[in-house]
């Protein structure tokens, strides 16, 4: 088994390098196969960290990923400043959140109670993970669809722990300290024509710089860090515009990323989740040039998604 960071000199990406994920298994949808996300049969994965709400009625269960690209055990080779080759064991947490004990429900039809019990999962593995001596940067994603990178069709999101400050928290950091006042604040007010959906602590748009036809940000109107700092309402408004946008979004596109950019800690970034469609492939002008061509401009995808909800 190989689990190791390795560093591009070129692009300066970090690239971990898991040839074990290769054998993940695959359970779509329907297919009459036992998944080891059911209830019942929680032998099947590691051991249960956390069972929302009771250990033999939950809802909402987090456990280790059998099949993780992070290892716990091991010791973090840091990169030195400017260095061009570097490489290190692949250090880290790697968990699975469940969320839902029903193996055919869907996540933007949740009812708002199941959404909270989900996000006290989020939050609870969010702050344990946090904790960690090394954790420099707790992840939290969401892949659904075989496009998206869901092998197993349960709705579940994932967690990971970094030793590092990955570059695209790093840079969106960076960027606000250079501009001496939150990019993320100022967006909200540069793209308020392209409001899709509000509420009182949360604004859902489709920017105008959107990588993916029907992206949409979510972004907190308050100026918080993360989940930590949410209070009860914050919470309850977040989880049920994520439900809206997810719902709209998946009358387009069956195949999704969610992704939710909490503050490192030690750092002042403003909240925010992004929704990526998985509706194109990444091709040669992508990957070889890094500019991406999006086939959908933002008034395009909010006129679409609008009408998706009517």
């Amino acid at each position: 088994m190989v689990l190791e960071y390795r560093l591009d000199p070129l692009s300066g990406q970090v690239i971990i390098m898991a040839n074990e994920r290769s054998a993940r298994p695959l359970i779509l949808r329907g297919e009459k196969v036992t998944c080891p996300f059911d209830k019942g049969v929680e032998s099947l994965t590691p051991p249960t960290k956390l069972t929302l709400p009771s250990r033999k009625k939950w809802q909402v269960r987090a456990f280790d990923n059998a099949f993780a690209f992070l290892k716990k055990r091991g010791k973090f080779l840091p990169r030195k400043p400017d260095a061009l080759f570097w490489n290190s064991p692949a250090y880290g947490e790697h968990e699975v959140i469940v969320e839902t004990d029903e193996h055919g429900a869907l996540f933007h039809e949740f009812s708002q109670d199941r959404l909270m019990l989900v996000f006290e999962g989020y939050r609870r593995r969010f702050e344990a993970l946090s904790r960690g001596k090394s954790a420099k940067f707790v992840y939290l994603f969401k892949n659904h669809g075989i496009k998206a990178g869901a092998s197993i069709e349960h709705e579940h999101s994932q967690i990971v722990s970094l030793p590092f400050i990955p570059d695209e928290a790093a840079r969106e950091i960076e960027i606000s300290k250079k501009a001496r006042e939150c990019v993320i604040c100022m967006l909200l007010g540069r793209e308020r024509q392209n409001i899709l959906s509000s509420n009182a602590s949360f604004d859902a748009f489709c920017p105008s710089f959107s990588r993916f036809p029907f992206e949409t940000r979510i972004v907190a109107k308050e100026h918080v860090a993360g989940f930590a700092d949410f209070s009860p309402a914050m919470a309850c408004d977040f989880m049920s515009i994520l439900r809206e946008s997810i719902a709209r979004v998946y009358t387009l596109v069956k195949d999704y990323n969610v992704v939710f950019h909490n503050s490192p800690r030690g750092e002042d970034l403003h909240f925010h989740a992004n929704i990526y469609p998985r509706t194109n492939v990444w091709a040669g002008m992508e990957l070889g040039t890094g500019v991406l061509v999006n086939t959908r401009t933002e008034k395009e995808a909010i006129k679409a998604l609008r009408k998706a909800m009517v």
